[in-house]
């Protein structure tokens, strides 16, 4: 993700807001709405809507070690088990948490977000930016990290994300979201659903 925002920022000189977003991602509304909605809710230098929130029981992603890294098979039965197993050891052995980020510093929030193209300066190109990714060498979830951190760090003031998101306990990834409620989501206002298949899609788009 970092690499895309930074490609992004060198050969797109004239976007205003970036939108992270991916195939299973669905605008609720048209894009001229989205846009005005956008600038009522995340003012150019205002605001951007990211969501960045507290989480006291996530301390552990970022003040232990993660040293099966991030992977793909993030999300397969075996491969968190051996993670929390490394993880657990950790606290038996008494093996010093990491000390990058204090406590109260540590939010976090589903990685898809919109943010102005001056948000995005100030946080990527300051000086100190290698040194802040490397603190997240050994962080599990570090996409819902990484930004928020540095978004907070940074000053900036985040609105939330405005994107229905929904993850069931016990399961490592959002749920896939039936039509009727993207329209129950579009009501609410709404302006991203995810996940949605590409069916769902277009059903809701070719019904409206």
């Amino acid at each position: 993700t970092l690499r895309c925002v930074t490609w992004a920022l060198n050969h797109l000189p004239n976007f205003a807001r970036l939108h992270l977003m991916s195939g299973e991602c669905l605008p609720l509304r048209p894009l001229c709405d989205i846009a005005a909605r956008m600038n009522q809710l995340a003012p150019a230098g205002e605001a951007d809507l990211i969501e960045c929130r507290s989480w006291p029981g996530a301390a552990w992603r970022i003040n232990r070690y993660n040293i099966l890294g991030e992977s793909p098979h993030n999300r397969e039965h075996w491969h968190n088990l051996a993670f929390r197993w490394f993880r657990d050891l950790q606290g038996r052995l008494r093996v010093p948490v990491r000390s990058d980020f204090a406590p109260e510093d540590i939010v976090f929030g589903g990685q898809w977000w919109s943010m102005h193209r001056s948000s995005l300066v100030l946080m990527l190109t300051q000086p100190d930016l290698p040194a802040f990714c490397r603190k997240f060498r050994w962080t599990r979830c570090s996409d819902e990290h990484f930004f928020q951190i540095r978004h907070r760090a940074t000053g900036l003031a985040a609105a939330g994300s405005q994107r229905f998101v929904q993850v069931p306990d016990g399961v490592a990834s959002p749920r896939y979201l039936p039509l009727d409620e993207l329209q129950q989501l579009h009501d609410q206002g709404f302006l991203f659903a995810r996940k949605v298949t590409p069916e769902v899609a277009q059903t809701y788009w070719r019904e409206r």
